[in-house]
């Protein structure tokens, strides 16, 4: 008993000496605490979120980019399908563009990226496309072969494009 009672003077006579070193402590314990348990609790939902936003547009989980100018014809790449684990190979042709998206009042030319997509069969199928209710429509298999593009929604919005503008492309198109 009294290897306690001396303990506990001797920490009473510190904390009474050092109390704002005490008090300083006590708060970075308790917001490293704090900041521990709020950055831990959103682990669950950061991953549930990134799993709900990927599943709702079937985001995929390996793309195969081939050399600038190289070749290889669609029914080659479709036999990936047949690999373990892979449930679907939708190819896309990906190229750097000029559009021109001038109206009479505004000239606007920018560098993008077009992404052609096969819609034939309800596609795409992989990475879809999403478009908010109310800011135009997506791709529809009557679409298939005609010149008709979706824009993206913030490029839209800037520079005040509607449903049904004329978007031209490096060519003509």
């Amino acid at each position: 008993m009294n290897k306690w009672m001396l303990w506990l003077r001797w920490s009473w006579r510190d904390l009474r000496a050092r109390w704002l070193q005490v008090c300083a402590i006590a708060i970075i314990i308790a917001l490293g605490t704090g900041v521990f348990a709020g950055l831990s609790g959103q682990e669950r939902w950061r991953t549930r979120s990134l799993d709900l936003s990927y599943s709702r547009l079937n985001m995929y989980d390996l793309q195969i980019t081939l050399n600038d100018g190289s070749y290889v014809e669609q029914a080659r790449l479709a036999d990936l399908a047949d690999i373990d684990g892979v449930a679907v190979v939708e190819p896309r042709l990906l190229v750097p563009i000029q559009l021109d998206a001038s109206s009479n009042e505004e000239q606007i030319l920018v560098s993008g990226r077009l992404i052609g997509v096969d819609v034939s069969s309800g596609g795409p199928r992989v990475n879809r496309i999403y478009v908010p209710e109310g800011e135009g429509r997506t791709l529809q298999a009557e679409d298939a072969g005609q010149n008709i593009a979706v824009s993206q929604l913030k490029f839209a919005q800037t520079n005040h494009l509607e449903t049904g503008d004329i978007l031209r492309i490096s060519g003509g198109a």
